[in-house]
This record gives structure tokens, C-alpha cells and sequence, in this order.
């Protein structure tokens, strides 16, 4: 019996053990990614990198010479590209930065003679034939000879004559009219374009003139102020009074190029000695102390331009120390500026009596002093 219980257990003990069933565990789930629609324009491929080539030594470039210019030449070079043979019949002279400079100087006119040239002719020929200031004359700017033989003129009235004369029809130009013309007559009545301030406003705005600030001083009471800009022969030399709105100009015919002031300044003015015109030095020019510099100006054309031969003949330094007159009450200009003082206020209360005369008591003209342009 024991061994048939034995026998049992061991049959029970070596039977194969029965396998459960289990369910498979779920899954995760999975994301689909989102696919977006294809771009229309196909992607750029990417860059293809080359191997840099071996570093070679810096080589220094070859740098580019400078133009010369003119010794007298502004600040701020202004150029135009034209062809120094052809008239310059209609040139245009505006702000040119990156053009190159003219090769010689300009011949508005296309004479065969330089501008500078020409008006230094024409000042000397009205010189030889005498120019009396007298502001009553309505032809100035013409002009036409007086009863005397010499012609009367202002001051503004030379520069319009001397600049017309080398193809600068000023007194055109400032009607709206054509400003280069080649020996146009001059116009017959000027009305009121005979002033400094009329030539003072157009050479301000115009593009085929360069116009340059002066310090508000009487350079011969500054010795020491120097222009940025230097002065140059035919440039107008516009002036202001201290003590009113009168006003006063003149040419240069004159320079220092080591100090860029004038050495010379042709004017038609009754504060002379030959109460006409005159070529006066600057500190003759300014013998009048209240007359202070208000700018200068100048055809932008002369600013691209190297100087001329008379305008280098007229470019030279003053003889050292050169004497200078006496600015002071009686000083050796004081009798001139009196006579031109009492003449002048004598000539005005005289036209004004003219005119309209004064009711008793009031003033019959302006107070002695300096004219409108004298």
C-alpha cells in the first residue's frame, strides 16, 4: 500500500503542468506624424562647401594720385565735365562731386579769351576812359558818357558792365532771362536790379555762382582774419555798413595767395580821391570803418578751373609790411570822406527836393553817410 501511495505521487509529481492562457497586453499607441502638403517651389539645395585655398600674402593696391588744383581753388572742389575747346555756351555749374576739374580756364563767351581776361579788360578800358560816381545817372549799368566825357556810374553798375563783357548777362539772368550770352547789348532800363542786395539774393540761389559768407568785420581793422575759402581775381566782393542798410561792392583785382585776402579791389565809389573809380588796396578799400565784409562770390565754373595767365600775374604776395594809412579822425582819408559825405547828402536832399518838396520843418534827405551804393 505504501508503495502504491508512492507510485501515486510520483506520477502526480512528474504530470506536465498545464499553461495558462493570458491576453496579450495592449499596445501603445502610435502617432501618425501630420504630413503637411509639398511647398510648391522646391527647397534650395544645400550649399556646397569648396576648401578655401591657402592664404596668400596681402599685396598693398596701387593708390590713385590726386588731381592738382588751382592754387586759389575753394574748399569744397566743385566741378563740371566739359570740353575746354567748345564754347561754353550753356554750361552748367552746379555741385559736382566725382567729376573731374576743367583742364583750363573758362571762356563763357567763347572768344578765345579767358572770363578773368575779359573782365579785367573792361575795367581797365572804363578806367582809361574815367568813371564819375553819381548815383542820379539811370544808364550806369550801360553806361553812357556824361556831359563831361567819363561815364557815370555805382558801384554794382561795374560788375554788371565788367561780367557781361566776358558772356555773363547778369541783369538777364535775374528777370529770368538766359544768363551766358555771347555780345548781347545791354538792357536799356534796369529798374530796381541796380542794387547790392538784388545781385546779393541772385548769387545766393543761383547754381552757376558759388557765394561765400564774409565775417561781418572791417578787414583792415582784422588784419588777422584769413578766408576758408581764398579769394580770387574777378570775383565781386559785396560789402554791408555798420550803421544802415546801405550797401557797396566791388571787383578784385588782387590777391596774396599766402594769405588768400585781396590785395586790390577795383571800386566805383565817391569816398576816393578821384570820386569815380578806383583801384584801391584793401586797406584804401576799407579806409571807410564802417564798411564790413559781407561775402564774395564768383562764376562756379572758376572754382573746377586753374588760374589763368592774368590771373597769376595778379596773384603775388605783397612787398613785406607794406604801409598802412590812418583809420582814426584825422587820419589821412578823414578829408576825402567828409567832401564825399557833404556831396552826397547835398546831391540826395537836392533829387528829393526834386521829387516832392519837404514841408517846413521836416528833413529834405537822408542824414550824411554812405549811399545805397556808393
Amino acid at each position: 500500500r505504501l508503495s502504491s501511495l508512492a507510485a501515486r505521487a510520483r506520477a502526480w509529481a512528474s504530470r506536465p503542468t498545464p499553461v495558462q492562457s493570458h491576453s496579450p497586453a495592449p499596445s501603445p499607441r502610435i502617432q501618425k506624424p501630420s504630413i503637411s502638403p509639398a511647398p510648391l517651389v522646391p527647397a534650395a539645395p544645400p550649399p556646397v562647401t569648396q576648401p578655401s585655398p591657402p592664404a596668400s600674402p596681402a599685396v598693398p593696391l596701387p593708390t590713385r594720385p590726386a588731381i592738382p588744383m588751382a592754387t586759389a581753388s575753394a574748399a569744397t572742389p566743385r566741378s563740371t565735365a566739359a570740353s575746354p575747346a567748345a564754347p561754353l555756351a550753356t554750361p552748367v555749374a552746379t555741385s559736382s562731386a566725382g567729376r573731374s576739374p576743367l583742364a583750363s580756364a573758362p571762356d563763357v563767351n567763347g572768344d578765345g579769351k579767358p572770363d578773368v581776361k575779359n573782365i579785367l579788360d573792361r575795367v581797365d578800358q572804363l578806367h582809361k576812359d574815367g568813371v564819375i560816381f553819381d548815383e542820379s545817372a539811370p544808364m550806369g549799368h550801360i553806361p553812357v558818357r556824361g556831359r563831361k566825357g567819363r561815364y557815370p556810374m555805382v558801384c554794382i553798375d561795374l560788375i554788371y558792365v565788367a561780367y557781361r563783357a566776358a558772356g555773363y548777362d547778369l541783369l538777364s539772368a535775374m528777370t529770368g532771362g538766359p544768363l551766358f550770352k555771347k555780345d548781347a547789348p545791354p538792357p536799356r532800363g534796369a529798374g530796381g536790379l541796380r542794387l547790392v542786395t538784388r545781385l546779393l539774393a541772385f548769387v545766393k540761389k543761383s547754381p552757376h555762382f558759388h557765394y561765400y559768407d564774409g565775417p561781418d568785420l572791417n578787414l583792415a581793422a582784422h588784419p588777422k582774419w584769413r578766408p576758408r575759402t581764398p579769394f580770387r581775381v574777378g570775383d565781386m566782393l559785396l560789402i554791408h555798413y555798420d550803421d544802415n542798410a546801405d550797401r557797396h561792392s566791388g571787383i578784385v583785382t588782387g590777391v596774396d595767395p599766402n594769405t588768400g585776402l585781396p590785395t586790390y579791389i577795383t571800386q566805383v565809389s565817391i569816398y576816393t580821391a578821384t570820386e569815380g573809380m578806383h583801384r584801391s588796396t584793401l586797406d584804401e578799400f576799407f579806409s571807410v570803418v564802417d564798411r564790413r565784409l559781407t561775402g564774395w562770390a564768383r562764376p562756379a565754373l572758376w572754382d573746377q578751373a586753374p588760374m589763368s595767365a592774368e590771373e597769376r600775374a595778379l596773384t603775388v604776395p605783397l612787398p613785406p609790411e607794406p604801409p598802412r594809412p590812418t583809420f582814426y579822425p584825422g587820419g589821412a582819408f578823414e578829408d576825402i570822406h567828409a567832401r564825399a559825405r557833404a556831396r552826397l547828402a547835398s546831391g540826395r536832399a537836392a533829387r528829393l527836393g526834386e521829387r516832392s518838396p519837404a514841408a517846413p520843418g521836416s528833413p529834405t534827405g537822408p542824414a550824411p553817410g554812405r549811399g545805397a551804393t556808393p
